[in-house]
């Protein structure tokens, strides 16, 4: 007994734990794609679902595997001529020509919450920021809305 030709453990591929299609099945008979589970009679009309409108292959082609270039703005240099020509560069300050800090509707006095304190001293910078051409929309609606809160 348990000589040659009586079955059992012979090292086939049946034996691995690491054969295991991930799909379902044991790794060697193919892959059932069928699916099953579902209410009486479902099974056969969702499979035929499935094959009338095959997945896409989630193997990515060349053309998506390329690495992007970000594309970055040119830098403007200090000594570049302004992009505002009408408008004087100390507008919204203090300090200068142009009108003043009026001009930003950014009240003056302390609400006594750091956040919003902090959020009203830097917010024209961050008009400023959010009227760049490559600024994200995202950042513009935010801009926007901490606006409204201050």
């Amino acid at each position: 007994m348990g000589g040659k030709g009586s079955g059992g453990a012979n090292g086939g591929p049946q034996y691995n734990p690491a054969n295991v299609n991930g799909l379902g099945g044991n790794g060697q008979s193919g892959m059932n794609t069928d699916y099953t589970g579902f209410g009486y009679g479902k099974n056969k009309e969702i499979n035929e679902q499935r094959t009338a409108a095959p997945i896409k292959s989630s193997t990515p082609q060349a053309s998506e595997t390329a690495p992007v270039e970000p594309s970055l703005p040119p830098i403007t240099p200090l000594d570049a001529p302004t992009r505002f020509p009408n408008q004087p560069v100390t507008a919204g300050s203090a300090l200068g020509d142009g009108p003043g800090e009026e001009v930003l509707n950014v009240p003056k006095e302390p609400t006594g919450d750091v956040d919003i304190d902090m959020v009203r001293m830097y917010y024209p910078v961050m008009q400023y920021w959010a009227s760049q051409p490559d600024t994200p929309q995202a950042t513009k609606d935010y801009v926007r809305f901490l606006g409204t809160i201050i």
